[in-house]
C-alpha cells in the first residue's frame, strides 16, 4: 500500500509539472532603451513618435514638414501658396523660440536656420509672383516676429509694396522699421516723412503715431496744436486709442474745453472699437455716479465689455473705492 501510494504521489507530481510546461508563456527579452517597444511605452499614447514609429522628436519632425511644404510651394505654389506655407513655417519657428522656457531641450539650429532661409525665400518668390500686395503681407509676417536675422528681407519686403500703396500700410511699415531701426538705419525724422505720407493715405495708426510724436518731440519739435490736430484726425478714422485720449481730454478737460458729454460719447466708441480700458473707465463713471447718474445696470455693462476685451477692470474699480464683486455680471 505504501508503494501505491507513492506511485500515486509521483504521477500527480508529473501531471501538475506538465500542466505547468503548459501553461507557461515562452519568456521574451525586456525592451532595451534603444527598442521602439520601450520608446512607445515612454511616451504618451497621443505622441507623434508613436505614430510615425521612427523615434524622431516630433517638434524636429514638424520643422522638416514646413521645409517640405516651403519647398513645394517653391517649386509649383501660386503666391497665396507661398504665403501660407511661410506662414505655417514662422508660427512653427515662434514655438521653438519658447522651447527654452518650458524646459524643451532646442531643436537642431541648422535645421531651425534652414527653415528661417526657406521663409524668406518663398515670402519674396510670393512677391515676384504676386505683386505688390503679396510684398506687403510677406513684410507683415516678418514684421510681427521681429527676427533681427529677417530684418533685411523685411525692408525689402516694404519697399516693394510702396509702388502700390493705396491704404499706405507700407508706408506706415516703413515708418516703423525707420523708427525702431529693423532693417534700416534708425531715424526718427524719417519715420514722421514716413507716417505723413501713410496718414495723408488715411492711415489712422499713422495719424495716432505722428499724435504721439509731436506731443513728445520726437524725431521733430514738440507742438501741442499739431499733435492734437492729429489726435483728432486719428479719432475720425476709427482708432481706438485716439478716440480713448479725446475722451479723457473732453471728460478732465485738458488741453480742451471740458465737456462731460463729449467725454462719454468718445469713451463709448472707443470701447466700441475694442479699447477695454475705456470700457472700464465707462464703468467706473457709472458705478461712482460721476457727473452722471449713477447707474449699476451701465457700469455692469462696460465692467463686462472690459472684461472681454481683455482689461483687468477689477483692480482700476478697486483703486477708485469701488467693489468688485457688485458688478460681476454671472
Amino acid at each position: 500500500q505504501k508503494k501505491v501510494a507513492e506511485q500515486k504521489k509521483v504521477a500527480e507530481q508529473k501531471k501538475v509539472a506538465e500542466q505547468k510546461k503548459v501553461a507557461a508563456p515562452k519568456k521574451m527579452a525586456a525592451p532595451t532603451p534603444k527598442s521602439p517597444v520601450a520608446k512607445q511605452r515612454r511616451s504618451p499614447p497621443s505622441s507623434r513618435r508613436d505614430q510615425t514609429g521612427s523615434g524622431e522628436d516630433p517638434r524636429t519632425e514638424d520643422v522638416r514638414d514646413k521645409a517640405t511644404a516651403l519647398r513645394t510651394a517653391l517649386e509649383r505654389g501660386d503666391a497665396q501658396d507661398l504665403l501660407e506655407a511661410a506662414s505655417s513655417a514662422q508660427l512653427a519657428l515662434a514655438f521653438r523660440d519658447s522651447d527654452a522656457m518650458i524646459g524643451l531641450s532646442p531643436v537642431r539650429t541648422e535645421l531651425l536656420d534652414e527653415l528661417e532661409g526657406l521663409v524668406v525665400q518663398a515670402l519674396e518668390a510670393a512677391r515676384d509672383r504676386g505683386g505688390p500686395t503679396f510684398a506687403l503681407a510677406g513684410a507683415q509676417l516678418l514684421w510681427r516676429d521681429r527676427r533681427q536675422s529677417t530684418a533685411t528681407a523685411c525692408a525689402r519686403l516694404v519697399d516693394a509694396a510702396l509702388g502700390h500703396d493705396p491704404f499706405g500700410e507700407a508706408a506706415y511699415l516703413r515708418a516703423l522699421l525707420s523708427f525702431w531701426g529693423h532693417g534700416a538705419e534708425q531715424s526718427h525724422a524719417d519715420a514722421i516723412l514716413w507716417h505723413r505720407k501713410a496718414a495723408a493715405a488715411g492711415h489712422p495708426e499713422a495719424s495716432f503715431e505722428l499724435h504721439a510724436m509731436y506731443a513728445q518731440g520726437i524725431g521733430t519739435d514738440a507742438d501741442p496744436s499739431e499733435s492734437h490736430s492729429w489726435l483728432v484726425r486719428a479719432a475720425e478714422r476709427g482708432n481706438a486709442r485716439a478716440l480713448a485720449n479725446l475722451g479723457g481730454m473732453y471728460f478732465t478737460g485738458n488741453v480742451v474745453e471740458r465737456d462731460v458729454g463729449k467725454g462719454i460719447s468718445y469713451y463709448q466708441r472707443a470701447a466700441e472699437a475694442g479699447h477695454g480700458r475705456a470700457a472700464a473707465v465707462l464703468g467706473v463713471v457709472y458705478a461712482r455716479g460721476d457727473d452722471v447718474s449713477a447707474d449699476d445696470d451701465k457700469a455692469r455693462t462696460f465692467f463686462s465689455l472690459a472684461e472681454e476685451l481683455g482689461f483687468d477692470w477689477e483692480t482700476l474699480a478697486e483703486a477708485q473705492g469701488l467693489k468688485p464683486e457688485r458688478y460681476v455680471t454671472n
